[in-house]
């Protein structure tokens, strides 16, 4: 009995620990079965941080402003198409640092 309620434990710990290595690790399965947890995550992560970056940094250079928009249209476009997660993942972070890039370059300039 007592072996029982340990396995029961330590299901759910490696549930929560399943969700943080499918995003750090790439493991397209568990990506998969994450994916409306990681979108919705990307949505706020993506929308805030573009936002942050046109009105803090970009608002003098239209093209940047251009890029910002394209480069986040991206991943919210991958999202509504329901492309794999593999893409969606790499999107998102290429976006952020994309966003980044342009807050550092702004803030040097």
């Amino acid at each position: 009995m007592d072996t029982t309620q340990s396995t029961t434990t330590s299901f759910e710990s490696t549930e929560e620990v399943s969700a943080i290595s499918a995003i750090l690790h790439f493991n397209e399965e568990e990506m998969e079965f994450n994916r409306y947890g990681i979108m919705s995550v990307g949505i706020l992560l993506i929308g805030t941080v573009g936002g942050l970056t046109v009105g803090l940094s970009a608002f003098h250079h239209l093209w940047q402003i251009a890029v910002i928009a394209v480069t986040t249209m991206i991943p919210f476009s991958l999202m509504l198409a329901v492309a794999p997660m593999k893409w969606i993942m790499r999107t998102l972070m290429a976006c952020i640092a994309l966003d980044l890039a342009f807050v550092i370059l702004n803030l040097i300039a």
